[in-house]
């Protein structure tokens, strides 16, 4: 799957493994849903910090992430770490794994490869 990332980058990263939520399965639900969460409290500290720089605008969550892909809401964003992300979903995702400083561009493949613990396709 290939990424754009901020400033026009692109990073290819494997994501074909599916996360499937059984005993024997290393995924961490608690590590993805750490990740997830910070990923969510950066995008709130991004809409806020606008929001105080501008703020007739009005920033928002949804507005910021549709800002990357109008076809992602927050909701199919916060379903990635759970395995059950769409391409998109899980595009945006990356891209603000990157943003945030949770991951590099280099480093995306080893953030996704983790033992598929932060990125499932569904």
């Amino acid at each position: 799957m290939n990424v754009r990332l901020d400033g026009g980058l692109m990073s290819a990263v494997d994501v074909h493994a599916y996360l499937i939520n059984v005993p024997s399965s290393p995924h961490n639900a608690q590590t993805a849903l750490a990740v997830w969460a910070r990923i969510s409290q950066k995008i709130n500290d991004e809409v806020h910090a606008a929001n105080a720089a501008h703020p007739r605008r009005h920033a928002s969550r949804a507005g910021l992430i549709a800002a990357i892909d109008p076809l992602t809401t927050d909701g199919l964003l916060a379903a990635v770490p759970l395995g059950k992300g769409s391409p998109a979903a899980i595009k945006v995702y990356l891209r603000l794994a990157v943003r945030y400083g949770l991951s590099t561009r280099q480093g995306l493949g080893a953030f996704v490869g983790a033992a598929n613990r932060d990125v499932g396709l569904d």
